[in-house]
């Protein structure tokens, strides 16, 4: 990472050329600042992102994914930050998008004792489904015979 002073003697006051991504395109790179930028709609959200192959980009965050992907994750000015464009969806229109961050740590693994899949009875009961009664066992259940033999 280039330091304060470097950065500022390189900065012309515009912004990096924007990101346009179509299907399959990927930014990756240090997270330089987040800030404000003006369109045709007003001042949109933007991140600038130091992309390690063609250098510093702007990333328009103002689709839903996006900025839903940056506000689970949220990434902070100097970690790196990944963005893969997976296109629009085929049935709703809307663009996909993946981002990740890599902030220089092993990722979290489940506590595996803890992990276990949910009991099903207890998600219906949860979910307010009926569920069938338990069957009824009697005291001579146990013969081992044929419970209805010899009624029919």
């Amino acid at each position: 990472m280039s330091n304060l002073r470097d950065r500022l003697r390189e900065d012309t006051g515009e912004y990096p050329p924007s990101w346009r991504p179509e299907a399959g395109d990927v930014v990756s790179g240090e997270l330089l600042r987040y800030s404000t930028a003006p369109s045709i709609f007003g001042e949109q959200q933007v991140c600038v992102i130091d992309d390690e192959e063609i250098g510093p980009v702007t990333v328009w965050l103002n689709s839903t994914v996006l900025v839903d992907e940056f506000a689970r994750l949220k990434p902070k000015p100097g970690e790196t930050v990944g963005i893969k464009c997976h296109g629009k969806h085929k049935d709703k229109g809307y663009w996909r998008f993946r981002v990740d961050v890599d902030r220089g740590e092993r990722p979290a693994e489940p506590d595996w004792e803890k992990l276990k899949a949910p009991d099903a009875a207890q998600v219906r009961a949860d979910r307010g489904e009926r569920t069938a009664p338990p069957a009824l066992k009697f005291a001579d259940d146990d013969d081992g015979g044929d419970p209805f033999e010899g009624r029919r």
